[in-house]
């Protein structure tokens, strides 16, 4: 367990020295990929996630999947498990999760 949480550490701080831009443009080149291919294309839904910082940015791969007619869930933590909402944009409303990760609010 101490040796995941020094690694976990590590890549952190590996992951702060690096620019803002460098996440938004991995996240434009993995979205720019992934549009490209054969199981994006026959896809009708997707399982995506809202970034958090440092993260690669998804937003893009989200308004694209909506505007292509695809259906777009998101995760939700809950105690221990894990459950996917339907999103119907980037503007939510968001609830933050246990680990401060903005998450869909489950409709009533």
């Amino acid at each position: 367990m101490q040796e995941k949480a020094v690694m976990r550490a590590a890549m952190k701080a590996r992951l702060a020295a690096l620019p803002a831009a460098r996440f938004d443009e991995g996240g434009r080149r993995a979205a720019e990929h992934l549009r490209g291919t054969a199981a994006w294309a026959g896809a009708r839904t997707v399982l995506l996630y809202l970034s958090m910082d440092r993260e690669a940015r998804c937003d893009e791969l989200i308004t694209s999947a909506l505007a292509d007619g695809k259906a777009v869930y998101l995760p939700r933590v809950s105690a221990d498990d894990l459950a996917f909402y339907k999103a119907d944009g980037l503007d939510g409303p968001w609830d933050r999760g246990p680990f401060g990760i903005r998450e869909p609010i489950p409709e009533e």
